[in-house]
């Protein structure tokens, strides 16, 4: 009877947890998605992972979101075809809808930065 009490609150807990992480995807798809289509235009960035295909493997942070406001600071590991790389991102959601405050690229080896979008050049305004 034990072991069947702490199976279904396992599956409970992994259930919960990766409905989570799915609202967690769908609330932040815009933020992911202008980040890696500024990451795709870039010459730095493109060069680095191997190629323009670059792809959101696994994604984490913190969403807060409205209608009409939000704020997200993000992590996105993303992928080329030859190698790994992070991408750190912070957005905003206002009446014109979500913007990038700054985004900084992060290949893995070698380690070496490139910044999309310097927070100190937007408008951005710190929560």
């Amino acid at each position: 009877m034990k072991k069947r009490v702490i199976g279904w609150s396992a599956f409970g807990v992994v259930f919960f947890t990766g409905l989570s992480y799915l609202s967690f995807l769908r609330q932040s798809g815009r933020p992911i998605s202008l980040a890696l289509e500024m990451a795709r235009e870039s010459a730095a960035v493109t060069e680095s992972p191997g190629g323009t295909n670059l792809k959101s493997e696994f994604v984490t942070g913190c969403l807060i979101s409205g209608a009409d406001y939000g704020n997200a600071d993000l992590t996105i590991h993303a992928a080329g075809p030859t190698r790994h790389g992070v991408l750190s991102e912070w957005a905003q959601n206002g009446f014109q809808g979500w913007h990038i405050c700054s985004l900084i690229f992060r290949t893995e080896s070698p380690r070496q930065d490139v910044v999309l979008v310097d927070d100190a050049l937007t408008t951005c305004e710190r929560e």
